[in-house]
């Protein structure tokens, strides 16, 4: 069995050689493109990362495939409709992580709420004579509104109730057995949002999620609300909070993930494949969120805790193993 692991590290590639002693593993340390697609060609697994697209013209370069692991919760990254047509099967690693990216997302939001990275910049700088203006707000009796109440979202309401903030959420499929334990209300999006000091994300990126908060939803937000989001980036449309934020209506935001992240971090081979103009706007629009100073932007991180990467590296693995034994775990349903 021929199996290429992209975007591998260290780490990856000792469990995938422990894993799959005597197979034909193909290791390559950037995610899969059109530069080096044509060395995994034998490939009949292949696993990747969500840097990686996954798209109709790879699968064409790769016959002899029939599974494609991806090394994340979400799979937004492949297409569906060509492994489809294929008959390739597609596994994930779901709910991995929930604690990691709970802990992320209050990281954000107290270095937002009580301005930690405009403190720490200025006083690197040498430049704080007044520390007056870095006042900030407290967590405590805030109302947070939870979008999404998956594993993550779950997560994060144990660790806000610790924090002694109210919980209103927001799911297309409320878990209301939960909701009764952990004492809070699931509420239409629009009066969560209505309601909110505080709005963290934590839904799959989907055709129904596309631009969930778009201007529309902003324009109903509790003004000087905050904003953190670790699900996706185009789960909010950058053209809207920008205006949300010029017109104070966001005081603030924490972005762990961006719209076009993947195109941001590849500026250069975008222009030499002639970007779309709104390609090219989203990127102008995420420098512009970078460069303020009421936005922390970190780089898809949240994660990324030793733990968690092992636990990903362990369950993608173990899909191989079960789907090559014919008891296939944690595939996705085309």
């Amino acid at each position: 069995m021929t199996i290429a692991i992209f975007s591998t590290t260290p780490a990856v590639e000792k469990s995938f050689r422990e894993a799959f002693p005597g197979e034909n593993l193909l290791f390559f340390s950037d995610k899969l493109s059109d530069q080096n697609i044509g060395s995994s060609g034998e490939a009949e697994v292949i696993s990747v990362f969500v840097d990686s697209e996954i798209t109709r013209e790879h699968i064409s370069h790769l016959p002899h495939l029939k599974l494609v692991t991806v090394r994340s919760a979400g799979y937004d990254n492949v297409d569906l409709t060509a492994i489809k047509e294929k008959n390739i099967a597609l596994t994930s690693v779901p709910g991995y992580g929930s604690k990691p990216v709970a802990e992320f997302t209050f990281a954000l939001m107290l270095a937002l709420m009580r301005r930690v990275t405009e403190a720490h910049d200025e006083i690197r700088k040498g430049t704080v004579t007044d520390s007056s203006h870095f006042q900030g707000t407290n967590l405590f009796g805030k109302t947070l509104g939870v979008l999404g109440t998956g594993k993550i979202g779950q997560s994060v309401i144990h660790i806000a109730k610790g924090f002694h903030m109210n919980i209103v959420a927001f799911d297309a499929f409320p878990n209301q057995e939960f909701a009764k334990t952990e004492d809070f209300p699931y509420l239409p999006i629009d009066e969560v949002l209505a309601k909110s000091d505080i709005v963290t994300l934590h839904v799959p990126y989907n055709k129904d999620t596309h631009h969930l908060l778009n201007k529309e939803r902003f324009e109903k937000m509790k003004k000087g609300m905050h904003l953190i989001n670790t699900s996706r980036g185009a789960v909010v449309d950058t053209d809207a909070l920008l205006w949300a934020l010029e017109n104070k209506i966001v005081a603030g935001a924490g972005l762990d993930v961006l719209e076009g992240e993947n195109e941001l971090a590849n500026e250069f081979g975008l222009l030499a494949k002639n970007a779309s103009a709104e390609q090219l706007k989203i990127i102008v629009e995420d420098h512009v969120l970078i460069g303020m100073p009421n936005v922390i932007v970190t780089p898809h991180i949240a994660f990324n805790s030793r733990e968690a990467v092992q636990e990903i590296i362990d369950t993608t693995t173990s899909n191989i193993k079960a789907f090559v034994a014919g008891t296939p775990q944690n595939v996705i349903k085309q």
